[in-house]
């Protein structure tokens, strides 16, 4: 595939593909403000990400604890957006 040569010629990097084995069972109480999630996509964008960085992570996101609870934020080319912890992490899972 075109984007496993990209990422092997240009960032001596090769994706594993990995059998889906289910999102690990994260409590919302053991997140604080300011803790991250690294993801990683098989996107033509994604790899692009990741030369431009020279990360491993196509996408980042943060999060922020308030007064209102706990949020995921992330942006992408609409902008900043701040989703719920749960939200965010059901949505992930309807994404696999």
């Amino acid at each position: 595939e075109q984007l496993d040569q990209f990422l092997q010629a240009n960032m001596n990097f090769t994706l594993q593909q990995r059998p889906f084995q289910g999102l690990l069972n994260i409590s919302s109480d053991m997140i604080s403000s300011g803790d991250i999630f690294f993801m990683q996509a098989r996107g033509a964008t994604d790899a692009l990400i990741m030369y431009g960085t020279g990360s491993r992570a196509s996408h980042t996101t943060i999060a922020l604890r308030n007064s209102s609870g706990l949020f995921i934020l992330q942006s992408n080319e609409d902008g900043i957006h701040a989703l719920s912890w749960n939200d965010w992490y059901t949505g992930l899972a309807s994404d696999t």
